[in-house]
């Protein structure tokens, strides 16, 4: 039985107002171009089970949505610190919808990372950071950090904010040198590298995803959740967590063999401290 995952991410609703270049949501619509939700039951079913577990890892509350959309946010926040008092709740947003009483609100409902993603430039880069510093007076316990994607106490909020604008063409920025080609479905993004890489992916054992229709799917690079490992509607999050097809993924991404699909047209590195992963120990089936 593999390792019980450290992050779990929430696709709590669909729809995202921004249509960026480098996401697939600028060229293709997966049902998200309208406003859909999980429903409030199955965030609550999952935030029971995690409780059932003594989770203490990351909940992750963002995937191609943009989460402040979602009307119930507070809500949500408010269900899962009550319920997962240990875990450290995080969330990514373009920061449109950011205004000095909703971060605290966020916050103060038991948000513990706040990610806010600036595509535009300096100008609005610097509003933000200016709109942050007001909250952190407000709440001086907020701090800033760099490395959003980390587990911190809940105890201790933190704000990050990404430069995510630059020379593009040129690829001049460190951000567009970093980007995925989210599986072949982002045209005309240059990759450096020839596929299927040879190269172990950590995502499988380490991050659950549930999409806002309550699918367990491969990861945040299956746009379309093609790969499914069940549905938090019908299935408990250890049903899907231990399902024999995300085994089967296991067993050959451990090796570095991407030759499953998506992961045969996908150039993620990887992800960090590949080497210690909780390996399955099973053959690789035929």
């Amino acid at each position: 039985m593999p390792k019980l995952f450290n992050t779990i991410g929430i696709e709590t609703s669909s729809f995202c107002n921004r249509k960026c270049w480098f996401c697939p949501n600028a060229y293709f619509d997966r049902g998200n171009r309208q406003y859909k939700y999980l429903d409030i039951k199955y965030i609550e079913k999952i935030a029971n089970e995690l409780n059932d577990l003594n989770y203490k890892g990351r909940i992750e509350l963002d995937n191609y949505n943009e989460p402040l959309l979602d009307e119930r946010l507070i809500d949500i926040i408010k269900l899962l610190r009550l319920r997962v008092p240990k875990s450290c709740i995080f969330l990514n947003t373009n920061g449109d919808y950011l205004t000095l009483d909703l971060e605290l609100n966020l916050f103060k409902a038991g948000l513990t990372i706040l990610g806010i993603n600036i595509y535009d430039n300096e100008q609005r880069y610097q509003a933000m950071v200016e709109l942050a510093k007001d909250v952190i007076i407000q709440n001086p316990k907020i701090e800033f950090i760099k490395n959003k994607y980390r587990y911190f106490s809940p105890k201790k909020p933190k704000i990050s904010i990404s430069r995510m604008f630059g020379e593009i063409k040129n690829r001049t920025n460190p951000f567009t040198d970093k980007l995925q080609n989210r599986i072949g479905l982002i045209p005309n993004l240059k990759i450096n590298k020839k596929l299927p890489l040879n190269k172990v992916c950590v995502r499988p054992f380490r991050m659950m995803l549930i999409d806002y229709t309550g699918n367990a799917i491969l990861c945040c690079n299956d746009y379309f959740g093609k790969i499914k490992f069940g549905n938090i509607k019908d299935k408990t999050l250890l049903e899907m967590w231990n399902n024999e097809l995300l085994n089967l993924y296991r067993l050959h991404l451990q090796n570095g063999k991407r030759d499953l699909p998506p992961c045969d047209k996908c150039d993620f590195d990887g992800g960090a401290f590949s080497w210690n992963i909780p390996k399955l120990n099973e053959p690789l089936k035929q």
